[in-house]
């Protein structure tokens, strides 16, 4: 701001200033790409590494109980021997479609590489993750993406109770 005088009078100011609206959209997509599988939109390793971090430090500090389960595409391969990538990254996208529809909001979905997911289920416990496993492995053998790709799925969990975050992973 800088004041306008004339003969020594002060007649108004002038205010010059940026508009940093752009360059903080800027900042936030540069956060979610760092952040988010370009192929999916889920999360990626890098942010599982945060949130995995977090969710340890959450139990050990309030005992917040997670599970975490472990997720692979059966016979993926196969869908892109024979039916070439772009048939094998639109059945990644539907199995990433097919998690975000069947997973709790509150929960997050990584994609973990190539076709391997890993899902952070907070406040749960090792029974509801296994019947969980059971409604989405029943779920997927239904949907069109299991006839249409001929892939399956194999989902493994486990409950963290404390042991050294390596050895749980």
């Amino acid at each position: 701001i800088t004041p306008i005088v004339e003969d020594d009078f002060l007649i108004g100011f002038i205010t010059i200033g940026k508009n940093y609206d752009l360059e903080q959209e800027q900042n936030e997509q540069l956060k979610e790409d760092l952040s988010l599988d370009s192929l999916t939109k889920l999360l990626n390793k890098k942010a599982f590494e945060t949130k995995y971090k977090n969710a340890i430090e959450g139990y050990l500090k309030h005992k917040d109980s997670f599970c975490m389960m472990f997720i692979d595409l059966d016979n993926f391969k196969q869908v892109n021997d024979t039916m070439g990538h772009d048939a094998g990254d639109n059945a990644i996208k539907e199995s990433a479609r097919f998690l975000r529809e069947n997973i709790r909001k509150s929960d997050d979905i990584f994609r973990f590489g190539g076709d391997e997911f890993i899902v952070l289920l907070y406040a749960t416990k090792q029974e509801d993750a296994s019947i969980l496993c059971q409604k989405l492995e029943d779920l997927f053998l239904k949907s069109p993406m299991a006839s249409n790709y001929k892939i399956g799925i194999s989902i493994g969990y486990k409950e963290y109770k404390g042991e050294d975050a390596e050895l749980f992973f």
